[in-house]
């Protein structure tokens, strides 16, 4: 499962991707600042440390408790990416 979302912070333009998969190595969760040409990368939490379940697309629930899961990392990577960028 994957949770995108883009911001515009100002005059800023951030995305924040979130991947939960069936194995812990390849969750992924990032921000990134687009620049006028390209998005680079602003922080970033280790698979290790992410706070998203994994295996999440064999969980039954809504959409919304879906998204839920997802809550705890978009949060701090916005309020990281939000320290660096402004």
């Amino acid at each position: 499962m994957r949770l995108e979302a883009v911001y515009k912070i100002e005059d800023k333009k951030l995305s924040i991707t979130i991947v939960s998969d069936s194995y812990e190595s390849q969750c992924r969760a990032f921000a990134q600042l687009w620049d006028g040409t390209k998005w680079n990368m602003v922080t970033h939490i280790p698979s290790s440390e992410m706070k998203t379940p994994t295996k999440l697309r064999y969980v039954n629930c809504t959409s919304t408790q879906l998204e839920r899961h997802f809550d705890r990392d978009h949060n701090e990577l916005l309020r990281v990416a939000k320290l660096i960028i402004l």
